[in-house]
Formats: C-alpha cells, sequence, structure tokens
C-alpha cells in the first residue's frame, strides 16, 4: 500500500515492513524517524489488510481488528476497533 510519502508491504507470514515518512506515527510503532529502507515491524502481527493514505495507515488484523496509525485531518490517532465482517 502507497500513502502520500510512506509505504507498507504485507508479508506471507502476516507482518508487514514500513518506509517513508513517519512523522506522524503513521507506521504503526512509537517512534516517529523516518526510514528510506524497509523496517520489519515486529510487533504487528497477523495482519490481513493494509492501506494508507495521506500520513495514516489503517491495518486489519486477522481476528477482524481495525488499527488506525497517523494522522487525520482534525487530529493525530492511534487506536484499534473491533469490526465484525459481513457476507459480501
Amino acid at each position: 500500500a502507497v500513502g502520500a510519502n510512506h509505504s507498507i508491504v504485507l508479508l506471507g507470514d502476516g507482518t508487514i515492513e514500513t518506509w517513508g515518512n513517519n512523522s506522524k506515527g503513521q507506521f504503526g510503532n512509537t517512534e516517529l524517524r523516518n526510514s528510506k529502507t524497509p523496517i520489519l515491524q515486529s510487533a504487528i502481527k497477523e495482519v490481513a489488510n493494509i492501506s494508507c493514505g495521506y500520513n495514516k495507515s489503517t491495518i486489519t488484523n486477522s481476528d477482524g481488528n481495525l488499527n488506525n496509525y497517523g494522522q487525520t485531518d482534525t487530529k493525530d490517532f492511534n487506536n484499534t476497533a473491533s469490526i465484525s465482517p459481513t457476507g459480501f
């Protein structure tokens, strides 16, 4: 997934690597450092889906938890919400 200035890749084992701008915490870690090379985010596991936006990332875990990282238009966020998928 590609945001405005950061990227996330979902690996086959359900972990992610991130790189680019992390000024708003969009990598999902507690460090606000940028990286030119991919960084394994070992604390984030069992990832099923990823998406990126402008200074923000959304990661859905295999158990259905939706995790938001980074910045919205009005404030920074780092929160978790449980969602229940419905049939499509």
